[in-house]
């Protein structure tokens, strides 16, 4: 098994910041080829669908930055990387029941392999990181008396 070290997700962290934001800036720049490779429509992107469209990817873009800042110290932005985490982690299963609804390509299913992945990652990370935080106080409580 892999050990979850804070370089190793600083370093998961640094990769996932690059795919969000290269992502997020191909999908804003070519929205429509963006739909057409992950939906498979050519229907022209108007009014509220490239609202949406713009709104979904923007946040991807920022979310991208948000995990640069973590990468710099994970410990110290563990609600910055569970809100990630989540957030992957429900992109994942919306993109995946697009696919099983047929309104989705299979081109889609590589972003819920990644984003699925990373998300859990970064949970098992956090819940790892609480519970060692958490033995550490109880040992320095003990230590002090406390």
């Amino acid at each position: 098994m892999i050990k979850l070290t804070e370089h190793r997700i600083s370093t998961l962290l640094k990769v996932t910041a690059l795919v969000n934001m290269g992502s997020a800036l191909a999908a804003l720049l070519l929205p429509q080829l963006n739909v057409q490779l992950l939906y498979g429509t050519t229907d022209p992107l108007t009014g509220l669908i490239q609202s949406y469209h713009n709104l979904f990817w923007l946040t991807v873009f920022f979310m991208g930055i948000g995990y640069l800042i973590a990468s710099r110290s994970p410990a110290e932005q563990t609600a910055l990387i569970t809100c990630g985490a989540l957030g992957k982690i429900s992109v994942a299963v919306i993109w995946g029941d697009l696919f099983l609804a047929g309104n989705a390509t299979p081109l889609i299913l590589g972003a819920v392999s990644f984003d699925g992945t990373l998300g859990l990652i970064f949970l098992i990370y956090i819940l790892y990181y609480k519970r060692h935080t958490a033995n550490e106080v109880s040992e320095v409580s003990e230590v002090a008396g406390e």
